[in-house]
This record gives structure tokens, C-alpha cells and sequence, in this order.
């Protein structure tokens, strides 16, 4: 996930990105510079494990925003931010409590909650949260709404480099039908990940065709004694020890002919997505989050059930189907994902939220994003950018002041911006003459008369990000209008995330009736700036109002009351 991540990152135009990893070799940073990735080695530390080195950056390696990933490679984010004075995004991909409850060791519930309460609390320490795929979204906006913290649901798109492969076609003459199964088969997670089910399934097939392929085990002959123990034939099964590469995930694939992820609960399930990303027909439980992301575009493909009996008729089903026909299935799904979770529109809103978190607004500097990489495991990624050209960096500042990296050579546009709040009375004219003059329900024909319009009452609706402005105040500016125009309204008001401004502009806002959409920020809009940011929702709200929508930038004293704006450019307004 966190490779794949990297790599379709590197693709954004305004993205460098860089692996942190404790050891690589001349061939890993051969490969990775194929995809535009630059791999950093870690200094060696005496003392502590390699994956702690990763909490040790490069003193002169210049960072806008470091990404964690989970707690064995989030906690690390912490330190970095602290000492390199950026921003953090904490990935998450696992639900440690609901593991835990599947798990069959002593002490694995108190494991768990302790566990789950570190991931929560290194969730509320970041500046950003992601999780990866809709089940861990739900968790984590629960265990996070008590902060009003918003979290970005990011679901995995199709792996490209799996995407053509020539997979396996049963022959009418063949025999063996070949069933795939990835983990590590030890006793810890050998129930939770369903293990137990698989093989079952298999064995009560009572057909010695079906031959179950279990890859990843730690200890073979162990594993392989637990599966025949559970009634699997030692002719119906193969054990295989850790897979080293892509390429050779790519061999077992093709040599297959389903694959099934039975999990009691899964985070998201990555071995489904690997698999669908080959066009391999597969099986996945319901409890999983690959399982809700397909819910509505490949419920066939779902397991509902813990019954070892379901899931052997499920797996009958597909052999039964024909190869030619589940692979045409398969396809069919894979093309209905990639379409509905793409890499490059997900992406594309990261890179959108990490530059408005960095740069407080939307942005066209670049974000230079290096991922610390353990043993090819996940890690944390930093956005970073050159500070000047002596590599100084600020000292003795919190990070909520200190200029991100990549802004020192910006020019400062932010003075004279700010109008006296007398410009106000100025447009009391002009908000007449709109409100007089619209009623989006007439007849192009049809005029109306002032007495008429002012009794029609008006919807307004207020906008703002974060709460950085309080729509209060621009509600009491309004109100105290009313009596010079004449005119009848409501207002209504929405606070909105970052994670949620994609959403907004698409959903939300075409769905609403209002006459004149405020939007009220503390930053300015521009041209330059219009497919990015605040202009998405700027240029939605002016879609949905007709161009009737102006943005307020505002500058509040401590008793929230409007002490001066300005009027923002627009478009075909007023």
C-alpha cells in the first residue's frame, strides 16, 4: 500500500517524492527511480532498532510533511515533526480492538485496546488523518468526532504493474483447481485470518480437485501440520514460505485460479485488491473493508458469512462458473473499481489537503514528499521542498509559525488587501439592485415590481473551512442590512473540512436552493488557483447560485464583530 502510494504520489506534477529506509541497495534505488523516487539511506544507530532510525531525517533534508503509518511507523512522525517544524499526516490501517477479539492468545483484548489506544492518540497528535478504505473511515471518524477531527477516506486504486498478467485458463482436461490463500499461518492471527475456514471449506468439498496454496507461512512444516489437521488432505495442499518480490507475487498469481481472503475482520484486505488488480477471480469476506468498498459494484464477489460449508459452495460456485467466464467477471469488476477509486483523483485531493495545511490556502508551490521505508514495510512520508540556498533552517519557532520550506521565495502578496469596513455601506446599493432584481423562479419575460420582490424571502447560505471565521458575525452583518433593503431572508450556515471539500463541491452544494452563497475565508482566491482548493468550491457555489455568490475575506478582532474585509475577485458577480 504505502510503495504503491509513493509511486502514484511521485506522479503529481507538484510532487517529488523520497524512501527513508534503514538499508537499500544499488537495485532498489534503480528501481525506484523508474517511478521518480529517490531513496535516502539512514544514518546507523548504535543502540536502536533500524526502525528507529527513521525518527533521524538528514539534518539538511528539507521537510513540508511527514506521513505515518500506523503505530510501528507513525511514531516515528512525531519526533519529525517536532525537530524538522512540519506537518503530519497519520495513515491508519488497521482496527487493533476489533483484531484482537479474534485473536485466541491470553491477554490479546487488553493487547488490543492498548494497542487501539495508541493509534487514537498518535490520530489526535496529527494534523491530518487518513484511512484506508470506508470500513476504517467509519471506526476512526467515531473514535475521533469527540475532537472534531475530520478523516480522509482513501481506498486503494487498481496496482497497475498486476494489471497484465496472463492468468491461468482451465483447460477442459485439467483436473486441479488451484486456490490461493496469503498470510503467515501462526497462531496468532491463524483464526482471524480466517485460516481455519479455508481450510475446512476446501476439505468438505470432498474433492481431492481442489488444491489449497497457502503462501507466506513462517515455519512451513508447522503450518502445514495446523492445515491438515483441520481435515485438508496433504495432496489437496501447498505451503511456501515468504514471497521476496513483486515479480514473484506476479508468478504465484498466474499460476492460480481463485483466491479467497476469508478474514473474520480486516482492516482493508490488500490480497483481494492484488488479486482483482491481476483480473484472478476471488472471494472476500464481508467483514472487511475491500468487502464494503465492492458492496455496490461486486456484491458477487462478497463472503457473508464464518461458515466453512458457505464457503465452500462459494468456491464450487466459481469453478463451476467456468474459468472464461469468471475471468470475464472479474474484469468487468476491475474496470467498475478503477473507475469509482482512482489513484490519480485521490491523489490529486492529498497533494490538495497537505498544500492547503502547509500553506494555510491553496497553493501552486511545489511539495517534495520523501516516505521512510522499513524493510519494505510501510513508513512515514515527508512532503518537503529547498529552504534558501545555505540550507538553513529555523530554530526556537513553534511549527505553527515557522514559513513552510517551499515558500521562502514567494512574494509577500498579502498587503493591501484588507479594505476599511466603510467599503460595506458602499455596496448596500449594489445589494439592493441583486436583491430587487433576482428571483431565479420568473420568466425571463416576466418583471417584477419592488414591492413585489422585497416580500419574497431570500435564502442565503455562508460558508467557511476549519472554522477559521465565524459565520456568526457575517449572519449579524446581514441581519443588520435587512431594515436599508427591504428584503426578507434566512440564513444558513456550513463549516466544512478539508477532507470534505471535494464532497462539497460535487454533492453538497448542487443539492442546496439558496439565491446567494457567501463564501467567508481569511485567504483569497485567483485565477491561478481556480482548479485547486477554495476555488472548487468557490466555482461550485457559483455554478449552483447562477454567479450570484461573492467571498468575504475577513479580518476579526477577539469579539468575533466584522472589523474590516474585502471583497475577493470573482467572476460575473455584482
Amino acid at each position: 500500500m504505502n510503495r504503491e502510494l509513493a509511486i502514484q504520489l511521485a506522479k503529481h506534477p507538484k510532487v517529488s517524492v523520497s524512501f527513508f529506509v534503514p538499508k537499500c541497495c544499488d537495485e532498489d534505488k534503480r528501481v525506484a527511480s523508474n517511478h521518480n523516487v529517490t531513496i535516502l539511506e539512514a544514518k546507523r544507530r548504535p543502540g536502536y532498532e533500524p526502525a528507529d532510525w527513521l525518527a533521524f531525517p538528514p539534518k539538511d533534508h528539507d521537510i513540508d510533511f511527514v506521513i505515518g503509518h500506523g503505530v510501528i511507523l507513525g511514531r516515528q512522525a512525531q519526533i519529525i515533526r517536532d525537530y524538522h517544524h512540519c506537518k503530519w499526516m497519520q495513515v491508519v490501517h488497521t482496527a487493533p480492538e476489533q483484531i484482537a477479539a479474534h485473536k485466541n492468545y491470553s491477554g490479546s483484548i487488553e493487547k488490543g485496546e492498548q494497542k487501539q489506544l495508541t493509534e487514537i492518540e498518535l490520530c489526535e497528535m496529527a494534523d491530518v488523518v487518513v484511512a484506508v478504505g470506508p470500513k476504517l473511515k467509519e471506526i476512526y471518524s467515531a473514535y475521533l468526532r469527540w475532537c472534531g477531527k475530520d478523516v480522509f477516506e482513501l481506498t486503494p486504486g487498481i496496482f497497475a504493474e498486476l494489471s497484465n498478467l496472463i492468468l491461468s485458463v482451465q483447460s477442459d482436461k485439467s483436473t486441479t483447481f488451484r486456490v490461493l490463500l496469503f498470510g503467515r499461518g501462526d497462531s496468532e492471527d491463524f483464526e482471524l485470518k480466517g485460516f481455519d475456514i479455508a481450510a475446512q471449506a476446501v476439505a468438505k468439498l470432498n474433492d481431492r480437485s481442489y488444491v489449497l496454496l497457502f503462501v507466506g507461512a513462517y515455519g512451513l512444516d508447522e503450518v502445514a501440520e495446523k492445515f491438515k489437521n483441520l481435515g485438508l488432505s496433504p495432496d489437496q495442499l501447498t505451503v511456501r514460505s515468504y514471497l521476496e518480490s513483486r515479480e514473484d507475487l506476479a508468478k504465484v498469481l498466474c499460476a492460480v485460479n481463485l483466491s479467497i481472503i476469508p478474514s473474520r475482520s480486516e482492516g482493508f484486505g490488500l490480497t483481494a485488491l492484488e488479486a482483482l488488480s491481476a483480473g484472478l477471480p476471488f472471494l472476500v469476506s464481508q467483514n472487511s473493508g475491500f468487502g464494503d468498498a465492492i458492496q455496490d459494484i461486486g456484491s458477487s464477489f462478497i463472503v457473508d458469512s464464518e461458515d466453512p460449508e458457505t464457503w465452500a459452495e462459494a468456491i464450487k460456485g466459481v469453478q463451476q462458473k467456468g474459468s472464461e467466464a469468471a475471468l470475464q467477471e472479474c474484469q468487468e469488476l476491475r474496470e467498475r473499481y478503477a473507475d469509482k477509486y482512482s489513484w490519480e483523483t485521490q491523489c490529486n485531493d492529498l497533494v490538495e489537503m497537505m498544500q492547503n495545511v502547509v500553506y494555510d490556502q491553496p497553493s501552486s508551490d511545489p511539495l517534495e514528499l520523501c516516505a521512510v521505508n522499513d524493510k519494505g514495510n510501510s513508513a512515514p512520508v515527508s512532503a518537503t521542498t529547498p529552504y534558501d540556498q545555505q540550507g538553513a533552517r529555523p530554530t526556537e519557532k513553534s511549527s505553527s509559525s515557522i514559513e513552510p520550506a517551499s515558500s521562502r521565495n514567494r512574494g509577500d502578496n498579502s498587503k493591501g488587501l484588507v479594505k476599511s469596513v466603510s467599503y460595506v455601506a458602499d455596496l448596500w446599493q449594489s445589494w439592493q439592485s441583486w436583491f430587487l432584481g433576482r428571483d431565479p423562479d420568473r420568466e425571463p419575460e416576466m418583471k417584477m415590481t419592488v414591492e413585489q420582490s422585497v416580500l419574497k424571502p431570500r435564502k442565503i447560505h455562508l460558508f467557511n473551512c476549519d472554522r477559521t471565521c465565524k459565520l456568526d458575525a457575517v449572519e449579524d452583518w446581514l441581519n443588520a442590512t435587512k431594515p436599508k433593503l427591504r428584503v426578507q431572508f434566512s440564513v444558513e450556515k456550513h463549516y466544512f473540512s478539508l477532507a470534505e471539500m471535494s464532497e462539497l463541491s460535487s454533492k453538497t452544494i448542487p443539492g442546496l436552493r439558496m439565491d446567494l452563497a457567501i463564501f467567508a475565508f481569511r485567504l483569497s482566491i485567483n485565477e491561478e488557483n481556480a482548479g485547486i482548493g477554495y476555488a472548487k468550491i468557490y466555482r461550485a457555489l457559483l455554478q449552483a447560485t447562477g454567479e450570484c455568490c461573492f467571498t468575504l475575506r475577513m479580518q476579526l478582532h477577539k469579539e468575533d464583530k466584522i472589523l474590516s474585509w474585502e471583497k475577493d475577485r470573482c467572476i460575473g458577480i455584482l
